[in-house]
């Protein structure tokens, strides 16, 4: 959460349709990110799916609509192959002294949400990277609420775990469905209609030393 950015690829972006809004999963529309000092995961993919390959590494991907669109469920497809995240028994999602220990998951699908928070007007160099990326997701005059992520847990247990990430107020967290390996499907219908700027993708393995692929064959607003 606190090491650097670094761009790893230009981002293209669709036009939303009206109704329900499918995003593309070529690569070529998605910003590629790297953190300072982790190695990258190793994207792939076309028109019909996005991979993630983790490998003992992190990295997002993010994803920017051309305007605000609002929705009110999302339906996300996916499978976990050639791995899994390496556990040994503990709980996920640990942290101690503020540092992940076990803080790894096969995918956090992030939904950033349009809000009322605006850039802090502080020097860019006091302001940590991932915030000014997901601020550059508004368009001019547009604030951002949080990115709310959907989690694919490790096991059952987890999932219905919530919570405000403990590194940051930007961050919530929902645990809505688990996969160790093979097919997943994320589901998730608000009470109330939301408005989205982007999306945030994160698959990461670096805390557990873990090896894994995630593919996302289809995400769907509604």
């Amino acid at each position: 959460m606190h090491f650097k950015l670094i761009v790893l690829s230009v981002l293209l972006t669709a036009s939303p349709v009206m109704g329900k809004f499918e995003a593309p999963l070529n690569p070529k529309f998605w910003k590629a990110l790297k953190f300072s000092s982790l190695k990258p995961n190793t994207v792939s993919g076309n028109d019909t799916q996005l991979v993630i390959e983790v490998n003992k590494s992190s990295s997002p991907l993010l994803y920017k609509l051309n305007e605000p669109l609002k929705f009110k469920s999302v339906y996300v497809v996916g499978e976990i192959f050639d791995g899994s995240l390496n556990l040994k028994q503990q709980k996920q999602g640990e942290f101690k002294n503020k540092k992940s220990v076990t803080d790894d998951y096969v995918l956090r699908f992030g939904l950033v949400l349009k809000g009322k928070n605006q850039k802090p007007p502080v020097p860019g160099f006091l302001l940590a990277s991932w915030i000014k990326e997901m601020f550059k997701l508004a368009p001019k005059g547009v604030g951002v609420d949080k990115i709310y992520f959907l989690k694919v847990a490790h096991t059952k247990e987890h999932v219905g775990d919530t919570r405000n990430h403990p590194l940051s107020d930007y961050i919530y967290e929902e645990a809505v469905t688990f996969a160790a390996q093979g097919p997943f499907e994320i589901k998730k219908a608000f009470n109330s209609e939301q408005e989205i700027l982007g999306f945030w993708l994160s698959a990461n393995g670096e805390g557990t030393s873990s090896a894994f692929k995630t593919k996302i064959t289809k995400i769907t607003l509604d």
